[in-house]
């Protein structure tokens, strides 16, 4: 059985040098806007949901723009 030869990398050359450079600022940018919400607490399931999503926001931005260069 032959092996794929698709890995991270490889799909990674597909991603547009302008998103990468949008995920790379995001990714930076990003924390900023969740860090107020640990300061005011993640009492409601709302909150906490939105912290997860931007977490993970977050985590996908940096595997996009990882190779930015700007």
């Amino acid at each position: 059985m032959e092996r794929s030869s698709w890995s991270l990398s490889t799909a990674h050359r597909r991603v547009p040098e302008h998103v990468e450079a949008v995920a790379f600022w995001g990714a930076v940018v990003l924390p900023f806007v969740y860090l107020p919400l640990l300061f005011a607490g993640l009492d409601s399931v709302a909150t906490q949901v939105l912290f997860l999503l931007l977490v993970v926001l977050n985590a996908v931005m940096i595997l996009l723009g990882h190779r930015y260069e700007g």
